[in-house]
């Protein structure tokens, strides 16, 4: 008695029949030495790259540099201390060895205050200043003290020898001369530091903190300083809200 008839597996359609026929081509062609290579992807094109360029930072004018750097709170206390000792060296040379010269201090510390209160309303750090307006005028002052000395010397030298003093010795009237000279040197020298604070630009970014601290406000259209109060501005006459 024969048994239910099995399922025929041979189903043409099914993927193990086509990988089957698959294999056999592929061993047909390459017993005839024709294998089929399926063409490798071509490369993809690279793509160009993406170069971020940045803009150019603006270079900051020589002086804003150097004002940063002597603002900084070692250098500033370096200077300073470095004032203080020269002042009181030159006071004490002055005082001692020629006395008629210790009139010109005065003049000197007058120009430094006129300096720096300059420097100040252009928005610069005013106590460097003052040292700055103070040094330069006090130059003539240090030299007029040092030849001073020097003549001393060279006149008790040539007493010494027996040379005499007539020539070296200083009347009343030029004494005089001499510290009207000193006194024009003084004021001629100063005024190298007097021109750089005038003609110097000011701080724009000092100066807005500064007017805006003490109750102003920029106008919106234009950007200028004006009064808190004010209605139209005076630069744009444009109207405030």
């Amino acid at each position: 008695m024969a048994g239910p008839p099995r399922p025929d597996n041979s189903n043409p359609g099914s993927p193990l029949d086509k990988l089957s026929k698959d294999v056999a081509q592929y061993q047909k062609a390459h017993s005839a030495g024709k294998v089929v290579r399926r063409p490798a992807p071509a490369p993809a094109a690279p793509q160009p790259a993406v170069v971020q360029v940045k803009a150019p930072v603006p270079a900051e004018p020589g002086w804003v540099e150097l004002d940063r750097g002597l603002s900084s709170q070692m250098t500033a206390s370096l200077l300073i201390a470095g004032y203080a000792i020269l002042m009181l060296g030159a006071g004490i040379a002055v005082t001692v060895f020629a006395r008629e010269a210790a009139a010109m201090l005065w003049p000197v510390l007058a120009m430094g205050v006129i300096v720096s209160m300059i420097a100040s309303h252009k928005g610069r750090p005013p106590l460097l200043w003052f040292m700055y307006g103070s040094v330069v005028p006090l130059l003539p002052v240090l030299a007029s003290v040092v030849m001073g000395l020097v003549t001393k010397a060279v006149s008790g030298a040539t007493a010494g020898l027996g040379l005499g003093q007539g020539g070296l010795g200083g009347s009343q009237s030029g004494a005089g001369a001499g510290m009207t000279d000193l006194f024009l040197c003084v004021c001629v020298v100063g005024a190298i530091p007097l021109v750089h604070a005038l003609l110097a630009e000011p701080d724009r970014i000092a100066c807005e903190t500064r007017h805006l601290a003490s109750g102003m406000r920029k106008c919106p259209p234009c950007g200028e300083i004006i009064r808190r109060e004010a209605r139209v501005c005076r630069y744009c006459h444009s109207e405030q809200a």
